[in-house]
């Protein structure tokens, strides 16, 4: 089952703005299509959470470095879309907005049973070349960013963007404290995980329930420049025991 371009109980039931943001559609539809989701997404929230840190599930509180995402901040996220998409659910379960752009294959169920509120959810899965555009138009208004660029992604970005637009997306981020989950080098990103999942129970050969999944991650500040290993079990139901186990202590990076 593929996503939708709006959650399900999002405020476009014509399907006008699903079909603004698809394939083939111009620059001018998809930034119209935004500023749609911009009115639509500020008529339902009422105001922003004003928090400086969203909470995670506390089984990856352990994963930060500061034990909940920081608000105004990037991370850099190598793998597993399924473990960005865990980092965000508690804070959707408690009224916080999130984007999902650029990926395509996600589906509904599956997002869903790892904890996500659907009807905080925005998806945009084929942004197109002018990704940026349309994430930076989101950025303010929503509290998570989870953006693949995919083969539009910046191939170096020590080298300065058109126009510096990739150095005002990150000053935008900072000063709308919203948070970036980016699955692709992300320069000012503050914190770069590399995960594997290790493990699945509850799934057979692409049907049955997730009953719970198991990741392994590596962790890497880049404002401490300390590093860890670290294996994390979800369960989704949260009916039994869940956890995480260190492999490695925080450490000081020596080269």
């Amino acid at each position: 089952m593929s996503l939708p371009l709006a959650s399900p109980s999002f405020p476009d039931p014509s399907g006008a703005v699903g079909g603004a943001l698809g394939p083939g559609t111009s620059r001018e539809e998809r930034l119209a299509a935004v500023r749609q989701l911009q009115s639509a997404i500020a008529g339902r929230q009422g105001h922003r959470i004003p928090d400086r840190a969203l909470s995670v599930d506390p089984e990856f509180a352990e994963v930060l470095e500061h034990g909940a995402l920081q608000m105004g901040r990037s991370y850099e996220v190598h793998g597993s879309v399924a473990f960005s998409l865990a980092l965000a659910a508690q804070a959707t379960r408690r009224g916080s907005w999130a984007a999902v752009i650029g990926f395509p294959e996600l589906g509904a169920e599956a997002v869903s049973q790892l904890g996500v509120n659907l009807a905080q959810v925005v998806f945009i899965p084929s942004p197109g070349p002018h990704w940026l555009n349309v994430t930076s138009a989101l950025v303010g208004n929503v509290d998570i960013v989870i953006l693949d660029p995919g083969k539009d992604a910046p191939r170096n970005q020590k080298a300065p963007a058109p126009n510096g637009k990739l150095s005002q997306f990150n000053a935008k981020l900072r000063q709308a404290n919203t948070v970036l989950l980016a699955h692709s080098p992300w320069l000012h990103a503050s914190e770069v995980f590399r995960v594997s999942t290790r493990a699945w129970e509850g799934l057979g050969r692409g049907h049955g329930r997730l009953r719970a999944c198991e990741f392994n991650v590596s962790a890497q500040s880049r404002t401490s420049h300390r590093s860890r290993s670290l294996s994390v079990r979800l369960d989704p139901s949260h009916q039994n025991s869940h956890g995480t186990q260190r492999s490695e202590e925080w450490v000081t990076q020596t080269g």
